[in-house]
């Protein structure tokens, strides 16, 4: 059985990944991380995510007990998670997004040490959506214009998405030029749109869950290229399954959703 840890545990994602783990056969959650000034902290999360075992929240971020380690907590909390799974030789899952340069590049030499499972999304749709989207641009060129947008709940603290950021840079890579070359995130004091530019538009509102799409706008014609999350359930079942991948593993790397795929 696959014994699985969540650090983020007691957020929406990291509830809704306990559920799921509960409900299956051969998985079983472990170890729940909260920060220290969460309600639930030195509490049982049993009764809020359906287990039927006591599971004690712990503010320390320290994965002993776990195979691997799903984190959907904030990205200031990666540095800490990182140090932990590296110490005790335990795979991680990172879903959280917004991290900064630094934070990366430690993201990227602990996974020397460690398997690292690294996705802005756990969708295996928009991972699709973003294979159909440069199949669209190397067909229509720089004559269409690329404008993404991205609509999520009013909660969520980066901007735009990661997905979105994702699926910028796949499309910049087919101008052969780093997405910050082409980015254009705010038309307020723009002029004429600049050739080959790729703009990002933010929505945050209620409680929506995760909307992307990709428009190529052309002389007399649109494409569009759209995806929409539901539920959260999507990134569980997808969090779930690339732990259970990464379980398999045995060498250390960073690890994304194509090599699952």
């Amino acid at each position: 059985m696959l014994r699985i840890g969540v650090c983020g545990a007691d957020g929406k994602m990291g509830l809704t990944i306990l559920r799921l783990a509960h409900a299956a056969s051969a998985m079983r959650a472990t170890v729940a991380i909260v920060e220290p000034t969460s309600p639930m902290a030195n509490k049982d999360i049993a009764p809020l995510s359906g287990g039927d075992h006591p599971l004690i929240c712990i503010s320390a971020i320290d994965p002993t007990g776990c195979k691997v380690l799903i984190d959907f907590s904030h990205p200031d909390a990666i540095i800490d998670v990182l140090h932990g799974c590296a110490a005790q030789g335990i795979g991680l899952v990172i879903g959280t997004t917004g991290h900064s340069t630094q934070q990366i590049d430690l993201i990227k030499k602990t996974a020397n040490q460690i398997p690292i499972f690294w996705a802005a999304n756990m969708s295996l749709g928009i991972y699709v959506c973003g294979e159909l989207a440069q199949q669209a641009a190397r067909h229509l060129g720089e004559e269409y214009d690329i404008e993404i947008a991205e609509a999520h709940h009013k909660h969520k603290k980066d901007a735009p998405s990661g997905t979105a950021l994702m699926l910028g840079r796949l499309l910049a890579a087919t101008r052969d030029c780093p997405l910050d070359e082409l980015a254009v995130y705010d038309r307020c004091q723009e002029g004429e749109r600049t050739a080959g530019s790729i703009g990002f538009q933010v929505t945050r509102g209620g409680d929506l869950v995760g909307e992307h799409s990709v428009r190529f706008i052309g002389e007399g014609e649109v494409l569009e290229i759209r995806h929409q999350a539901n539920s959260r359930v999507l990134f569980a079942r997808g969090a779930l399954r690339a732990a259970a991948w990464l379980a398999d593993q045995s060498k250390a790397g960073l690890y994304t959703m194509n090599d699952i795929l």
